[in-house]
């Protein structure tokens, strides 16, 4: 007999209110996908998602470019994905406001969040991509109370799931820049850097790696972060304002968003994207990339 939710509820015993609630979560559309891009069909799927979105000019949004998303509604911009990624998730604190907030009009049916989910956090054995529509029926996908949970200020979160989750999120962190401090520069002291002659051999040869494997990061997530990582060691070699900013930040022991950027780049080099965003060091660090498709504009 083919799978039905009507059938799983029933064998389930679920109460009628229960299913009432499965009915409606079950409108809303999502799509997940291995880290190839390969869709993981499921029974609920209502549409295919990432192929949606390919046929469309897509912009991955920075969180200082949030504001445009009040131009996703715009006549002009219909065919226009406007995506909400992990950087933005992890750097707004209001969970509720960023999704369900006055300022987001999906009302041509063009935004979307897309996110990579860990094992511990689905319980399956290996890591998934998902992308969201930020339809009508996604609030109701969220539990109330947890919503409004999630969305406090986290410096007033107690809870121990929420503290484990950032000592997780804090040991992530320092493991990517030790990757970049030992493995990717070689030099241990940032806060000090060698001579500009050796600064500049150097990152010339971290652009030539970043463009000689920018090619094989569409649809292949550890590529994409491989390349992404590339593109902020050699941002920390810059001797400008740009640099200096770089490393100041990485050199911040307590700064949980420090890969913000990184990530931002690595979600727009999976999706061939251009990225929506008015900060110089995504500026810089698209321009190592070299690519057309995968460009920093201010407006879409």
């Amino acid at each position: 007999m083919a799978f039905t939710l009507e059938n799983y509820t029933e064998e389930a015993g679920l109460p009628e209110a229960d299913r009432h609630l499965l009915r409606k979560q079950a409108l809303h559309s999502i799509s997940c996908y291995t880290l190839e891009g390969q869709h993981l069909r499921n029974d609920f799927d209502k549409e295919d998602l990432l192929a949606l979105l390919m046929g469309m000019q897509r912009f991955v949004v920075d969180t200082n470019s949030l504001s445009a998303l009040r131009d996703a509604s715009l006549p002009a911009n219909r065919n226009k994905g406007f995506i909400l990624g992990q950087t933005i998730a992890e750097e707004v604190e209001n969970l509720e406001a960023l999704l369900f907030g006055r300022n987001v009009d999906n009302s041509n049916d063009n935004l979307f969040d897309f996110g990579f989910v860990r094992p511990e956090v689905s319980g399956l054995p290996v890591p998934y991509l998902i992308i969201n529509r930020l339809d009508s029926h996604y609030r109701i996908v969220f539990d109330g109370k947890g919503l409004r949970e999630e969305s406090r200020e986290r410096a007033k979160r107690t809870d121990t799931e929420f503290l484990e989750r950032e000592r997780a999120h804090m040991a992530n962190v320092d493991g990517l820049k030790r990757v970049i401090r030992d493995e990717i520069l070689r030099w241990p002291d940032l806060a000090n850097l060698p001579p500009a002659e050796y600064t500049e051999r150097k990152e010339a040869q971290l652009v030539q790696i970043i463009r000689s494997g920018v090619g094989a990061c569409c649809r292949n997530w550890w590529n994409a972060v491989r390349v992404a990582s590339f593109c902020y060691a050699a941002l920390l070699l810059e001797q400008d304002h740009v640099g200096q900013k770089t490393r100041n930040e990485f050199s911040d022991p307590a700064r949980r968003n420090v890969f913000g950027d990184t990530r931002l780049i690595a979600e727009a080099l999976w999706l061939d994207a251009q990225i929506l965003s008015k900060d110089a060091a995504v500026n810089r660090m698209a321009g190592y990339l070299s690519v057309p498709g995968v460009t920093v504009t201010a407006r879409p």
